[in-house]
Formats: structure tokens, C-alpha cells, sequence
């Protein structure tokens, strides 16, 4: 999920123009431990996928769940261009029943 998250942002940045705030944003998320290494070792892959998957543990719960992420293609206001949604979804039937259960 790491390497993801750091090559879906390195992306936008870079697509964004990559101003020296953002660029700034990487160099710190670059130092934290590990990532540097992850970075080196994990292929790259050419454009983040449109789900990523992830599980938690809750308790003893074993959650699943994919995230989606959606962003504005063509925005004609610079505060649009900014926002992004993310919706978490039960990866399986278990974690469906669990998050039932709880909103129930």
C-alpha cells in the first residue's frame, strides 16, 4: 500500500508541475524509514491502479476492504482541481457482514 500511495502522489505531483511545496511533501514522505529501500526494491508501475486493497485488523476482526479514489479530470475552478473522494468498500462477504453489523 505504501509504495502505491507514494507513486500515486509522486504522479499528481509531477503532473501537477511539481511545485517546490509538493516536491518538498515527497522529500519528507522519502526520509520516513523504510521507504526509501521499499521504493528501490518494489517495481514501478506505470499508473497507480483505480483499487487498491487493503485489510485491517480490528480487534480480532480481519477487515477487507478496496478504496477508490476519484479526482476532477477537467476542473474549471483551482479549489475542484484539489478535491479528492475516497469511498472504502467491503473487500468480501465477512467484511460486508461486520461493517452490517456495526451500522446496524
Amino acid at each position: 500500500a505504501a509504495r502505491y500511495l507514494v507513486q500515486a502522489t509522486y504522479s499528481e505531483v509531477l503532473s501537477d508541475g511539481g511545485d517546490a511545496e509538493a516536491v518538498a511533501f515527497l522529500d519528507e514522505i522519502m526520509a520516513y524509514p523504510d521507504v526509501a529501500p521499499l521504493m528501490r526494491r518494489a517495481p514501478t508501475i506505470g499508473r497507480p491502479l483505480p483499487v487498491l486493497s487493503m485489510e485491517y485488523k480490528v480487534g480480532q476482526q480481519s477487515v477487507k476492504v478496496f478504496t477508490t479514489i476519484a479526482t476532477l479530470g477537467t476542473p474549471q475552478d483551482v479549489t475542484l482541481q484539489e478535491i479528492r473522494i475516497e469511498n472504502f468498500f467491503p473487500a468480501d462477504a465477512a467484511s460486508d457482514k461486520y461493517f452490517r453489523e456495526l451500522a446496524g
